[in-house]
Parts: C-alpha cells; structure tokens; sequence
C-alpha cells in the first residue's frame, strides 16, 4: 500500500505553481477589487478544483472531504494537494469506507488511473490502528482524529473556518515565502474585520443599492427581456444555454449584478457560439461558456459559479472606462488576449437586442 500512496502522491491536483496562475488572473481580471475580495475568490477557486475531483461521491460527504483536504494541506504549510491528500481525506470519513469503497476507487482511478483494492484500503487503515471497517467506533475516534469541519457544522463556524482558510493562504502568496513556515502574528481586530467583510458580502441585496453600476450605460444594467425571444435565438443556433438551468441561472444571476442579461448571453455568444448541441464536449462547455479563469477545460465548475464571475468581471473592468471609449472594446483589453474580442462580443449583443426588441 506504501508504493499505492506514492504513486498518489505523485499526482497534483493543484501545486503553488497553479494558484499563483489563479491568483495572478484573479487581480487581473478585478483590478479594482479589495484585496480580501480577491482572496475569497482564490478560495472558491481552489473549494470548486477539489470539489470537482470527488465525483461519485455523496453529495453530502464532499463538502467534510474538501474541507479535510484545505486544512490538511494549506493549513499545514504545504503547498501543494495530490490525489494522496484527496484519499486521506476520504478515509476519514467513516461512511465511505463502510459504505462507499466502490466510489473510492473509482474515484482514485478516474483522477490518476491507478488501481487500488478493498484490501489495499483496509491494510492501509490497519496500519493507522483502524481494525474493522464494520465497527461501531467511528474511524475518528480510532485514529484519534481531532473533529472536522462537517456539513452539519453551524453556518458561523463554517465562516470562521473558511476565513482561517483564506488567512492562510494569503499568508502562503503575499507573505515572502521563508515567513510561510514560521508563526506570523495576525491582528485580531483586523481579523474580525476581515471575517465581517466576508460575512456582509454574502448577503442578498437589493440590486440596485449592492451593484449600482452606474459607470455602466443603461442598456448594460438589468433590465427585463422577452425570455421566449431569446430561447427562439438560442433554440435555433442549437444552443445548450436555452435549456435549464443554464437559461434561468444567466437570467437571475443577471439580475442579482443588475447587469442586462444578453451582456452575458453575448459573451457566450463570442467566446463559445452559444454552447451548440452538437459539440461533443457541450455539456462541459455549458458549465463555464465565459471561459472565466481562462477557459472551460481548466474552469469547469457550474452555470452559477461561472455566471457570477463572469458579472463581477464585466463590473470591474468597466471601471474608470473614459466617456468617449465603447464599452465593450474597453471590457475587451483585458478580458480575452484576442484584440477584436469587444468588437464582436458587441455585435453578438446588438443582434440579440435586435432580435429580442
């Protein structure tokens, strides 16, 4: 089993070299953003990478495994998470290895194709002092674990863990990395004003007053469309985004960044021709057609997470945008390398608003 765990180790998931690329496009992407802005971003980054990597799982064990992955990782100064951190994780957790061995392995396999037994998993735990996958003990108490975040954690604490988290890994990309291993002494008022922030920027809040967009020009903020018009555009370029839930979620997650929905709709349009049906990858695509964090295949996260990047990025970048400059060519600089981006990004969202009036 000792050969199994470092052929696991030996595949990264994400390394330092990787999270500086998501960091660096981050501050790209929001220029204007505050700095623990920015850092929560990074985390949500790395929660949906993870998250992503435990397919086959239940759903109601992946957010404890992922949370056991950060703090056994980042938490710990190291500054990489392989497949080998992922498995740990999992063993953890006393439902899989009673119950969801099968999903385990499949898991291991799919992420780095290697080949791993039920008595490769049950010598391994012998090893940590775990006797009986059947035992009522549960597998924390037989390795004398410490208690883990869990989803049934109260929401505050979960906050409070995810904020540590994000400390963290500040420390791990602004602090020189010799002050990364020893102990650096954080303000506690700072931090608490931190985690306030982090709270407050999680509550709903009126359009309007949350995201005014006022450097933006009218026909950029929300404004209400004839949502059968633009399924009839979408339903004959074949386009996946007519369908749910990627129609609705653009359509709310619009509304929510008071931002006019075919904006997003026609940055789909340019960046992956609406989704179309036929593509053999369409059901990836659909889960970040923006291409935000630079593309679907290194992005693939989900309609939602995609869109609201995708919002934050046009309000941000539209910042500072001098009068005389059309705004999508000045969203253009910098949201895609291809320097007609915003010359056709804009005629997309002139034909949708044509076809949609």
């Amino acid at each position: 089993m000792k050969s199994v765990l470092s052929e696991l180790d030996k595949i990264k998931i994400l390394n330092k070299s990787d999270m500086a690329n998501i960091k660096n496009y981050i501050h790209k992407k929001y220029p204007e953003n505050h700095e623990a802005e920015n850092e929560v971003i990074l985390l949500d980054a790395i929660d949906k990478v993870i998250y992503n990597k435990l397919e086959g799982l239940p759903e109601d064990l992946k957010g404890s495994v992922k949370d056991n992955v950060i703090k056994n990782t980042f938490g710990k100064d190291k500054i990489s998470i392989t497949l080998c951190d992922i498995f740990e994780a999992c063993i953890r957790e006393e439902k899989i290895i009673k119950d969801f061995t099968k999903e385990l392995r499949d898991l291991v396999y799919s992420n780095g194709e290697v080949q791993i037994t039920n008595e490769d998993i049950s010598t391994h735990l012998e090893t940590l002092g775990f006797k009986e996958i059947d035992s009522d003990v549960t597998v924390e108490e037989e390795l004398n674990i410490e208690s883990e975040v869990s989803i049934e954690a109260p929401v505050a604490y979960k906050k409070n863990f995810k904020k540590t988290l994000c400390i963290a890994l500040m420390a791990i990309f602004i602090i020189p990395l010799y002050y990364v291993g020893r102990g650096v002494y954080i303000n506690k008022q700072n931090q608490n004003k931190e985690e306030n922030y982090v709270i407050e920027s999680d509550k709903k809040e009126n359009t309007s007053t949350k995201h005014p967009n006022l450097h933006l020009p009218e026909y950029m903020r929300y404004k209400e469309i004839d949502e059968e018009k633009l399924k009839e555009f979408l339903k004959k370029r074949e386009s996946l985004l007519a369908e749910e839930p990627y129609f609705s979620t653009i359509v709310s997650v619009a509304e929510e960044f008071n931002l006019n929905p075919i904006v997003l709709f026609s940055i789909t349009g340019q960046e992956q021709s609406f989704v179309p049906k036929s593509h053999k990858d369409a059901n990836k695509i659909a889960n970040n057609p923006f291409n935000v964090f630079h593309s679907w295949m290194e992005y693939n996260t989900d309609i939602n997470d995609a869109a609201r990047i995708a919002s934050r990025t046009v309000i941000n970048l539209s910042q500072n945008r001098p009068e005389d400059k059309e705004p999508f060519l000045w969203i253009g600089r910098k949201y895609a390398e291809d320097k007609n981006w915003g010359k056709g990004a804009r005629a997309v969202f002139e034909e949708l608003m044509g076809y949609t009036e």
